[in-house]
């Protein structure tokens, strides 16, 4: 059990660490300043989910774990093995980002219904809420983008 919350956290980190930079990427791309604003803003926020699955003690949490829980997460090694060449045009970057936003929020769910410890749920929980506004932002800023290349037309 505690080894399979290494691997989920392990692989967690390197997709923060992965969204982080292809927010700032993103961003770079970008001729309206207040997307490029939100998407840094996603990249930083990213950085922070980061750094707080690297302050997590494994051992100890893997204690925690309601056995059979961890079961039903599935860990994903392709997505910061993506090559951002896949992606040929901004659209398709935004797309991507909001499905494996999708997924994030839905695997800290279920981290959080994986322990009785009141501080792992409550991280986990929040990490799932701000997954979930990262979500909702990223389609809020897919649909300017797209307006905004309407109006170029």
């Amino acid at each position: 059990m505690k080894e399979k919350l290494k691997l989920i956290l392990e692989n967690a980190i390197e997709e923060e660490e992965y969204f982080s930079r292809l927010y700032k990427e993103l961003a770079s791309l970008q001729t309206n300043l207040l997307i490029k604003k939100k998407l840094l803003e996603l990249s930083n926020q990213e950085k922070m989910h980061k750094e707080k699955l690297e302050s997590l003690d494994f051992v100890k949490l893997g204690a925690k774990v309601i056995p059979g829980v961890l079961d039903s997460i599935k860990i994903n090694t392709d997505v910061s093995n993506t090559p951002k060449a896949e992606f040929y045009n901004i659209e398709l970057m935004f797309k991507f980002a909001i499905t494996q936003e999708a997924l994030a929020k839905t695997s800290y769910k279920k981290l959080a219904e994986a322990f009785d410890d009141k501080s792992a749920k409550n991280l986990f929980l929040t990490l799932f809420k701000e997954e979930e506004m990262h979500e909702h932002l990223l389609i809020e800023q897919l649909n300017k983008f797209r307006s905004e290349l309407n109006n170029e037309l």
